[in-house]
């Protein structure tokens, strides 16, 4: 595919949520109080992220979603509207609240989230309406697993009719559908995500070795499942991209971690933008890897995601590690 120097057009239908964040030195143990804790309160949500994150590495972005009729729902608003976002796609629920994600994340920057997803789990066709009645003006469509899996499947085959690729993050939730992963053009799984993918359809991954050859194993098990192509992210050890054509292992850009939180969000909306642009799978893999590697050196998920420029810019100053280092 040639690259395309255009503007990318993307759709992103997926959840809206509010992380209320707790930064402590260290997750407490059961019963346990832990003290001195640091609180903030932004917008998250997988599909909010992802579309932002594309927004800000200057793709057009249409979203999707529902939130409650409440004071987060404002905050969700107005992060949108700050990304260039329109909010005509956010339905309004007033029957429940809109998704909340608490989030406690120690001193080496891991975290540990707990999720509430209300509104987002009553996002229906309906509400995605003005995306999928006119799917054929995007370059790339973008879903997740925080919504409910039948809507991402009417979503996919909308999409895949009319002719637009469509990349599903399977994450929060692990999608059961085999239909909607060989429906879709391309699937983002961490590497314990990719593994309880490929046990979920009959090729358990053993436990041991190096992450990159247990992604190896699950991507293929996958691929032969009938799924088209696969990132599988594995943090610190970097990222493997599998195809029926191709194999790329690729290491990570250096960074130091002060909140991982969004981090797989930035990632696979740089890969979206990669390929809505129809840039090659490496460039594409590259790209998303110095994204991560920027977002997660910042606290929170949608105030962390860099702009193309930040990225172009590290990605011309920093090296990438080797895959197997």
């Amino acid at each position: 595919m040639e690259p395309r120097a255009s503007k990318p057009r993307v759709a992103v239908v997926g959840s809206a949520n509010v992380d209320v964040i707790m930064r402590v030195e260290r997750v407490p143990d059961r019963g346990e109080t832990v003290t001195g804790g640091k609180v903030s309160i932004s917008p998250g949500g997988k599909g909010a992220n992802q579309a932002v994150a594309l927004a800000r590495l200057g793709a057009d972005v249409e979203l999707a979603a529902r939130v409650g009729k409440d004071l987060f729902a404002e905050l969700i608003l107005a992060s949108l509207r700050g990304a260039g976002i329109s909010a005509d796609g956010l339905a309004l629920d007033p029957h429940h609240p809109t998704g909340t994600a608490l989030i406690l994340v120690d001193a080496r920057g891991d975290n540990r989230i707990a999720v509430d997803y209300g509104a987002n789990l009553f996002l229906c066709l309906n509400d995605a309406r003005r995306i999928v009645d006119a799917v054929r003006k995007f370059d790339l469509v973008l879903i997740q697993c925080e919504v409910d899996e039948e809507l991402n499947l009417q979503v996919a085959r909308k999409a895949r009719a009319g002719g637009v690729p469509v990349v599903l993050n399977p994450a929060s939730v692990l999608p059961r559908s085999l239909e909607l992963l060989t429906l879709v053009d391309l699937i983002t799984p961490n590497l314990a995500e990719a593994r309880a993918l490929a046990g979920l359809h009959g090729a358990p991954v053993p436990a041991d070795g190096h992450p990159l050859d247990q992604a190896r194993i699950a991507a293929q098990a996958l691929l032969r499942a009938g799924v088209h192509r696969i990132v599988v992210t594995l943090g610190k050890q970097g990222a493997l991209y599998a195809s029926r054509e191709e194999q790329l292992e690729l290491g990570v850009y250096p960074t130091t971690q002060v909140d991982a939180t969004g981090a797989g969000d930035a990632f696979t909306a740089a890969m979206a933008h990669g390929l809505a642009q129809g840039k090659a799978s490496e460039a594409c893999v590259r790209l998303a890897s110095a994204a991560a590697a920027l977002a997660v050196a910042r606290l929170g998920a949608q105030p962390s995601f860099p702009t193309m420029a930040e990225v172009r810019q590290f990605m011309a100053e920093t090296a990438m590690s080797p895959a197997r280092a």
